[in-house]
């Protein structure tokens, strides 16, 4: 690529196509680095694919995923086991009598949970940031940690 990015400079005498074309090589492999260089870190910390990791590990059979208060699409998109979504609190709590459910949510969700079921089996801290949340504390890698907030994957007794 350098070399036909200097083949056509030298050759080219049209001052607009030389930035043009310099230009276009430069965004080229700019792209190039983001995708296979930056892009797959940032993917590292979306909550919704580590929770459905976990989830198809830990849970049995009969175990049910519902997502409470989140906005995150990617849960239903990546999931290959049963997620649900949240329709009514009176179908939230049927699903909470189910054999195992499993609850993937925010603070407030985990309070609820809490104060409906009072027992609950387990709850996994999943250090979360959205893809359109970007910012230039959670780029830089010194303070990536302390721009993630947490959400959570409960497993409800």
């Amino acid at each position: 690529i350098v070399i036909l990015l200097v083949l056509f400079l030298k050759n080219e005498k049209n001052k607009i196509k030389q930035l043009l074309f310099s230009s276009l090589i430069v965004a080229a492999g700019f792209n190039l680095f983001l995708n296979y260089s930056v892009l797959p870190v940032l993917f590292e910390y979306q909550g919704a694919r580590n929770a459905l990791e976990i989830f198809k590990e830990n849970r049995s059979h009969k175990g049910v995923l519902k997502n409470l208060h989140l906005e995150e699409f990617e849960l239903y998109y990546w999931a290959n086991v049963p997620v649900e979504s949240f329709s009514s609190w009176e179908d939230f709590y049927v699903f909470l009598d189910k054999e195992e459910p499993w609850v993937y949510t925010d603070q407030n969700g985990l309070e609820v949970v809490g104060q409906i079921k009072g027992q609950i089996d387990s709850v996994i801290v999943i250090p979360h940031r959205g893809m359109n949340e970007l910012s230039f504390q959670f780029l830089n890698p010194d303070t990536r940690c302390e721009s993630l907030k947490n959400n959570y994957l409960i497993k409800v007794k």
